[in-house]
């Protein structure tokens, strides 16, 4: 398949299939790989134009991803901003979505949170999960001109019912907190499940979290470090630091201070500087050639890890936090 016709896809499907954490960010939801220009593509950019020339919200759609990309065309955002814009006027959800990312960022048009707001808030009326989340995201934030947590919560929750990841993270950490609901461990554990059967390293941080603390869920060590090594083979500092303590203590794992070594040293890589104090006194308990072992090791787990996506998301306290 031509790849304006992925396009295309991306901007008929209303209701995205999910196989890996949808972004949070607005740079990121509009991130994508360069593509090579091919005379197929050129004819279908083509082909794409004439169409959303005629007034096509969907080829309109495709002809704002072909400027923003740049696919067999100058780079343009303006151009991206005015046929998304075209298209959005048509009540076209995704395009709506993309403009307000457009807005949030400032790109092709002047940062302004009320429009980004606006155009969530239309796309997100049309029940686009991306836009509910993006939406709740402002109100939580007070990106929104106001902070509404209540507002927030709503959003997160269309989002989540939708099977949204990110959202499904959000809504479990508001049950967990208390805020705009009830503090509600069991419904949080839940949804953090939800979002880290996904793959959604935050949520597997979280719900280790809930099994080290036996909050929402029966306590459960060796639950706990298994998905904290979820999280931490995707290089989130604080499951490699949580990981690398349990690894430690032997607790929920075998006690190992090859691992330990090798994870802590990664958490304070990624900035958990307070995994140097645990590996200072794991280097006076070893080998040289166990050291030698541990640095080997974790050579490996960061060219794994650093394979693997990391999604952004709300910190979560570590096992060392008093």
């Amino acid at each position: 398949m031509a790849l304006v016709s992925l396009l295309a896809l991306r901007c008929n499907h209303q209701k995205p299939q999910v196989t890996s954490p949808p972004p949070l960010r607005p740079p990121d939801l509009l991130a994508q790989p360069a593509i090579p220009s091919s005379p197929e593509l050129l004819k279908e950019v083509a082909d794409t134009k004439a169409k959303a020339e005629q007034g096509d919200p969907a080829a309109q759609c495709s002809l704002g991803w072909v400027y923003h990309y740049g696919m067999g065309v100058p780079k343009d955002l303006s151009e991206a901003v005015k046929w998304w814009r075209k298209a959005a006027d048509q009540n076209h959800a995704k395009s709506q979505l993309n403009l307000g990312v457009m807005y949030d960022n400032g790109q092709g048009v002047p940062k302004d949170n009320a429009a980004a707001l606006h155009w969530y808030r239309k796309a997100a009326e049309q029940n686009q999960p991306v836009a509910q989340h993006m939406l709740g995201t402002m109100y939580l934030t007070g990106r929104a001109g106001t902070q509404d947590e209540a507002e927030a919560f709503k959003w997160f929750q269309q989002a989540a019912g939708q099977n949204h990841p990110r959202s499904q993270h959000a809504l479990a950490t508001m049950y967990a907190e208390g805020r705009a609901t009830p503090r509600d461990d069991v419904r949080a554990a839940q949804w953090y499940r939800k979002a880290a059967e996904q793959n959604h390293a935050p949520a597997q941080l979280s719900l280790g979290v809930m099994y080290d603390a036996g909050r929402g869920l029966q306590k459960d060590d060796t639950e706990a470090a298994r998905w904290f090594r979820k999280a931490a083979e995707q290089n989130l500092a604080v499951a490699q630091l949580n990981l690398g303590i349990m690894y430690d203590t032997g607790q929920g794992v075998a006690k190992d201070l090859i691992q330990a070594h090798a994870w802590l040293n990664l958490a304070g890589a990624n900035g958990e500087e307070s995994a140097y104090d645990r590996l200072a006194t794991i280097e006076k308990e070893i080998t040289p050639e166990e050291r030698t072992a541990a640095r080997k090791l974790a050579h490996e787990l960061l060219e794994q890890a650093t394979k693997a996506p990391r999604g952004p998301g709300p910190a979560t306290p570590s096992k060392s936090t008093p």
